[in-house]
């Protein structure tokens, strides 16, 4: 059965919600143009009917766009839910909501992050509240059995959801590029290793790639900096310290005169 869905891209800025007005005040930026980007190997990834959309109140008088859902598979992660419906909210928790599909009939995979406490909810919301990981698309359409979407990686737009499934892992390897004016650095320029690290990632200019100064962030799935250092041009070898740092999915951003590299690494 094929679906025939409209999508509705829910703006950041003022929401009206039921008569009350609501700020989406989003700090989630945008470091990836796809969903391999977003994808790590502990990833929670879902396939799931969209049952609804909804407006929730939480406290006060806010409200929150969410999209309810019914698990059909697990693709990777834990089967822990204890559920097979979720309510599904945008990125960096209640702020977000620019990427999650509203007002949309069918199916869809999405990459989920963490569960909200259920009690944090002053309403009948659907067992548990999940939101979508990373900054950057996390959700691809399923249309009669294809993947439709900002895969990323090896993988196009139009793939069968068999051959999605089974080169999964495939996601693993994504290095994005960042478009810049005239870009002269490439993912290629550098190397940044180990990668799961434990302490500490070393970041390697392999290329004679010419600049004065390198400016190196790391930052975690919900936009914010937790790590960020300059180095002087002359310095081939470079490293921070990731030590104390939550395990997780981090991006590790270089930024030169030659442009600017944004790299997936993972933290143990």
């Amino acid at each position: 059965m094929r679906f025939f869905y409209s999508r509705l891209f829910l703006l950041i800025g003022l929401v009206s919600l039921s008569g009350f007005s609501a700020v989406q005040a989003c700090t989630c930026s945008s470091f990836s143009n796809t969903f391999c980007g977003m994808y790590g190997p502990d990833t929670r990834v879902y396939r799931a009917s969209i049952i609804e959309y909804v407006d929730i109140p939480i406290s006060g008088n806010w409200s929150t766009p969410t999209l309810q859902v019914e698990i059909i598979d697990i693709l990777n992660g834990p089967d822990d839910l204890g559920t097979d419906t979720l309510t599904l909210v945008g990125q960096d928790g209640l702020n977000c909501a620019t990427n999650l599909p509203l007002e949309y009939e069918g199916e869809i995979i999405f990459l989920a992050n963490y569960v909200f406490f259920d009690g944090y909810w002053n309403n009948d919301a659907i067992e548990l509240c999940v939101e979508l990981s990373g900054c950057g698309p996390s959700y691809l359409n399923v249309i009669d059995e294809e993947i439709h979407g900002p895969i990323g990686g090896n993988m196009n737009s139009g793939i069968s959801l068999i051959d999605f499934i089974n080169n999964l892992g495939e996601l693993g390897d994504c290095a994005l590029s960042v478009d810049v004016a005239d870009p002269q650095l490439t993912a290629e320029d550098f190397e940044a290793y180990p990668n799961p690290a434990n302490s500490r990632v070393y970041i390697d200019m392999i290329n004679n790639t010419s600049f004065t100064e390198l400016n190196v962030s790391l930052i975690n799935t919900t936009g914010k900096t937790v790590r960020r250092q300059s180095f002087a041009g002359s310095e081939r070898l470079v490293d921070i310290d990731v030590a104390n740092l939550p395990s997780g999915i981090y991006f590790l951003r270089l930024t030169t005169d030659q442009g600017e590299i944004t790299k997936r690494i993972v933290v143990n």
